[in-house]
């Protein structure tokens, strides 16, 4: 993940949102997750990590799930510049 975020806030940083426990309960507290968007004809798939795993979610009902929780936590996100901060501030602690 530390990779994928460093990659993604370096060179797509007006894609990045992100929500934190700091606004309160929300729909994703279960876990992170990232839907992965790409060109037409590639369809979205769902990038899920756990303490043991990975997994890619792309059959259409799991990438519409997410979707969905997406857009019910989406409002609540931190602007993409306040996720950028967040997320660069969370990987120099990593490091």
């Amino acid at each position: 993940m530390k990779r994928l975020s460093q990659h993604h806030v370096n060179d797509h940083p007006d894609h990045v949102e992100t929500s934190t426990v700091m606004i309160g309960p929300h729909a994703a507290l279960t876990g992170g997750f990232v839907i992965l968007d790409f060109p037409t004809p590639d369809p979205s798939v769902v990038y899920l990590e756990s303490a043991f795993d990975e997994l890619y979610l792309e059959r259409d009902e799991e990438v519409q799930r997410y979707e969905h929780l997406y857009r019910g936590i989406q409002p609540s996100a931190l602007s993409v510049d306040d996720s950028v901060a967040y997320i660069t501030d969370l990987l120099n602690t990593m490091s």
